[in-house]
């Protein structure tokens, strides 16, 4: 049994988007590219069998949280490209009326939404069709060429102290740059506010790992490091000195590392309910974020349907499901990898309220309050007080002579759209 809440969550609306984009794209082979109304129709009664029926994926919801089902419908909807490429006049007149589930006269529709199971869809190629646009990548080998053997033990010491230096020096390299890497990436993770406790936890790992390694290596490989540096006329203290800086960068990377693997699957298995359970804060809107769009007049609900797309959108321009690249790669890679970044920027603007419009793919998205009640013609609720905000403004309700009455507190379960 799927593990049900009495909330529209965020892993809800990335699956409710699947269900809404397949079922677009098989509604537009059936009617074409010009009946908006026909596909809106079923569109919409597939959605309200999913929230009115009792059958349906997310009936178990409180009327509040099925009116944020309708204007997530409604928000993707509009961002199609079969509503986008109206003209502005049909744009503003379509208004198709909604009419209230009636248990015995609706039937099952064609295409039933489940919002519970995220295995239903391929998230490589859900925007395939709605924006139609792998190469191998070979990595070089380093190939080591054996010298030939020779009786000499003489010659056989050195060699394989030369190796022991050379890998010595290689790992510490490679643990330098992996520690800069990660050191990059927490940056920005504190710089956006997208996970300063992994940041934290990593560089105290990677400390606590180096100085451990450290105190090892001095405490038993002290004397053997002494007498090879003797052997071939080594300073013993510049010898020590270099192993201690190889040994503790080692540690420190295998500390970050062990840190940043352990992290990645609890917060995969801690955040499923999430639009990307490996990134949960960069596609989600926090509640100080979702107070600071509510007084921008942005829909909250609106913002987090952008970023479902966003995310999904990322899965198509990568071909891969994987995590996101590195800051890195995606400053300094491929053109994917770049075409990354921008989408996630656009992300964390949406996320600020900086922008209230975003095309995403072949989607086009308006955030804002006021675009949505000049759309549907009708009442929204206001996610924290309740408040049902007028269409006009008191400047415009003085013109027409009416009283303007206070703001009064009405129950979400009386909208009547």
């Amino acid at each position: 049994m799927p593990n049900r809440t009495s909330k529209f969550t965020d892993n809800n609306l990335k699956l409710f988007y699947g269900n809404l984009l397949n079922h677009y794209k098989e509604c537009t082979k059936r009617f074409g590219s010009s009946n908006v109304e026909a596909v809106y129709r079923e569109l919409f009664l597939a959605t309200q069998y999913a929230v009115e029926s009792p059958q349906g994926s997310l009936n178990h919801l409180p009327r509040g949280e099925k009116e944020k089902v309708y204007t997530a419908f409604h928000t993707i909807f509009y961002a199609l490209p079969l509503f986008a490429g109206l003209s502005p006049d049909k744009q503003r007149s379509f208004n198709p009326p909604r009419s209230p589930y009636n248990y015995l006269i609706n039937t099952s529709p064609q295409y039933i939404y489940n919002c519970s199971d995220p295995k239903l869809f391929n998230w490589v190629e859900l925007n395939e069709n709605l924006n139609p646009n792998s190469s191998l990548l070979h990595r070089p080998t380093l190939i080591n060429k054996s010298n030939k053997s020779t009786h000499s033990t003489a010659l056989w010491a050195a060699m394989i102290i030369t190796g022991l230096v050379f890998s010595a020096a290689a790992a510490a390299l490679t643990a330098w740059y992996y520690l800069f890497h990660q050191f990059i990436n927490s940056a920005e993770r504190l710089w956006y506010n997208e996970g300063w406790m992994r940041a934290v936890l990593m560089s105290s790992t990677a400390l606590t790992f180096s100085s451990l390694a450290t105190t090892l290596t001095l405490l038993f490989a002290a004397e053997p490091i002494v007498l090879v540096a003797l052997a071939f006329n080594i300073s013993p203290v510049g010898m020590l000195i270099a192993a201690g800086i190889c040994v503790a960068s080692v540690g420190a990377g295998l500390g970050a590392f062990t840190m940043n693997s352990i992290y990645d699957f609890v917060e995969k298995r801690s955040n499923k309910r999430a639009i990307d359970p490996s990134e949960p804060l960069r596609f989600a809107v926090s509640e100080d974020e979702e107070d600071a769009l509510v007084e921008k007049q942005i829909d909250p609900v609106k913002v987090r349907c952008a970023l479902a797309a966003i995310r999904i959108e990322i899965n198509r321009v990568l071909h891969s499901e994987e995590a996101l690249p590195s800051f890195l790669n995606r400053h300094f890679g491929n053109k994917k990898n770049k075409d990354t970044q921008a989408l996630l920027q656009t992300a964390r603007a949406l996320r600020r309220g900086d922008i209230t419009e975003a095309t995403i793919g072949d989607l086009k998205f308006d955030c804002r309050y006021y675009e949505q009640l000049r759309k549907q013609e009708t009442v929204v609720v206001h996610p924290k007080s309740g408040l049902y905000p007028s269409l006009f403004s008191p400047e415009e309700l003085s013109m027409t002579g009416c009283a303007i009455p206070p703001p009064q507190l009405r129950s979400p379960e009386l909208v009547s759209i």
